[in-house]
């Protein structure tokens, strides 16, 4: 039947971390892993380093421009409003659908950008992105009948509940390694149903730990607290981790490949922060006008618990929805504004105010080029930005449209990079104070996502320097499937065997393809899961 395939997802783990550790004997089974000459080390990333795109990326073999997954939200063309992203918005096949078809048995868990589960051959556990919140239900698994177990699978309930109030910190550790726990069960109960054909788990909370407790460990960052109970946070993350591979590795045979992937790596956040918009307003290209909108959402956020939100969304799904599109984009004075930015800290970017393409758009299509590059050329001369990119040289079509004018790179101030956020007064840039350092909901995050990700295995690679889109067709070679018409290459140099193919009859009915949109109600909720876990502010 060929080789069976582990591909363990350690969301947000940095190379730089992983190899310090595995030096240090920290990480015993990583270094098992690829003792025998197999490859540890980085691996190229998307532009930008966000979580959706990265996945997608690695789960299909093709860039963001192809597969269409930009980001969390998109903002339709046409229109100033934002539609919430789901698996359902995907356009190119994920690796499993590919595996199922020719008759590989596949176990999927806790992909991001998943959601709805949508039928394989074999189970999945839909990623984070559900706007149901924390609890599991059926539109988060396939088939129905992993439902009972899925129910211990616990999504991000300690990012959104637990931090920002006083202490959280500490309770946060405990709980965010307890719910690592939980979901590590499931795994290996899973994991132990079948001799999988293929196996993907992706877990996050690398990811979480880093976003929240990079200044406990790192002494050197601008925003460093010194505290020993917190310092190892992180380490402990990838220690528990790491036992897991090992306890993949007991369970697999020589001939089984096992791949460890991250989305992205790790830095400490900066203490410079800087406003897009207002910057953007001294220089003459966006003016505003009166508009409640950014008032009403932050006053509603700090009156109104966050475990309170989520019931006043189901209530009110179209107003509470749309609190972020107005904020982003409803103080904006459209007939005078030549540029804005969605101000959004993860996914620093600008976008022209284009005629023929947004309402009330003033920049006249024939000078859409020349005006993105007068744009690049006016940030580029700020100090908080090191490179602003024409979104033509980040993504391919389809999923450019989709995509903001210009992606923007920040720079840094002794290692540590600017910070952009949303302000409606005062200076462009400011230094941050001290109180604010730790982040937290709503507040951001004291460590940050960059370039590149992490990748290791227990065969040698063939390329000097791996990237996301050659996993998916690594995985098809591996089974002998083509992978024409992807953007990456087979890392694998040989050991490539046939996988011989069975009937897929009736494994892919009609009915199977989930495409549908999401809700008012849901929008609204996944909104709200997505700000109280610091991702929208």
């Amino acid at each position: 039947m060929g080789k069976k395939i582990r591909i363990l997802g350690w969301d947000g783990a940095d190379p730089d971390l992983a190899a310090a550790w595995m030096a240090d004997g920290l990480l015993p089974n990583l270094q098992r892993l690829t003792a025998g000459g197999g490859y540890c080390g980085p691996l190229g990333g998307v532009t930008p380093p966000v979580t959706f795109p990265a996945w997608t990326t690695c789960v299909t073999g093709v860039t963001p421009g192809r597969h269409g997954i930009i980001d969390f939200t998109v903002i339709p063309p046409g229109t100033r409003r934002l539609h919430f992203v789901t698996g359902a918005n995907r356009r190119a096949p994920a690796v499993w659908e590919t595996l199922s078809a020719a008759g590989a048995r596949c176990a999927v868990l806790g992909v991001p950008a998943t959601w709805p589960a949508a039928p394989l051959n074999g189970v999945m556990i839909a990623g984070f992105d559900s706007p149901l919140g924390g609890g599991i239900t059926p539109s988060h698994v396939y088939p129905e009948t992993l439902l009972p177990l899925a129910r211990h699978w616990r999504y991000a309930d300690t990012d959104e509940h637990f931090t920002g109030r006083p202490g959280w910190h500490h309770r946060f550790a405990e709980h965010l390694l307890a719910r690592l726990e939980d979901k590590l069960a499931v795994a290996l109960q899973i994991l132990d149903m079948e001799p999988w054909d293929f196996f993907m788990c992706v877990l996050g909370e690398a990811d979480a730990a880093s976003h929240h407790f990079w200044r406990f460990m790192d002494a050197r960052s601008p925003r460093y607290c010194r505290d020993d109970s917190l310092a190892t946070v992180i380490l402990r993350a990838y220690q528990r981790l790491d036992a897991f591979l090992g306890e993949v590795m007991r369970r697999s045979d020589g001939d089984t490949v096992i791949m460890v992937v991250s989305d992205h790596g790790f830095t400490g956040a900066g203490i410079h922060q800087a406003s897009l918009n207002r910057y953007l307003e001294e220089c003459g290209w966006l003016s505003r006008r009166r508009h409640p909108a950014a008032g009403v959402k932050q006053m509603l956020l700090r009156a109104v618990p966050a475990t309170s939100r989520a019931r006043l969304a189901r209530q009110f799904p179209r107003l509470f929805g749309g609190l972020e599109a107005r904020a982003r984009m409803g103080g904006i004075d459209w007939s005078r504004t030549r540029a804005w930015s969605e101000e959004l800290s993860y996914f620093p970017s600008a976008r022209l105010n284009l005629a023929g393409r947004d309402p009330d758009g003033i920049v006249p299509p024939e000078k859409y080029r020349e005006t993105v590059m007068e744009l690049a050329a006016l940030l580029e001369a700020w100090e908080p930005v090191r490179r602003a990119v024409p979104r033509w040289e980040c993504f391919d079509m389809p999923g450019q449209e989709f995509a903001p004018d210009l992606i923007i790179e920040p720079a840094a101030v002794n290692g540590y990079p600017w910070g952009f956020c949303r302000r409606q007064a005062g200076p462009s840039t400011r230094i941050l104070d001290q109180d604010s350092y730790a982040g937290g909901r709503e507040q951001g995050f004291n460590g940050v996502h960059r370039n590149p990700a992490f990748f290791a295995a227990n065969v040698s690679c063939g390329a000097a320097a791996p990237s996301l889109t050659d996993i998916t067709p690594t995985v098809l070679g591996l089974f002998g499937l083509p992978a024409e018409g992807l953007d990456g290459s087979d890392l694998l140099a040989a050991g490539k065997k046939s996988f011989p193919s069975r009937s897929n009859k009736g494994l892919f009915p009609e009915s199977a393809k989930v495409h549908r949109r999401l809700t008012p109600r849901e929008e609204a909720e996944l909104e709200d899961r997505l700000r109280r876990m610091g991702y929208l502010d």
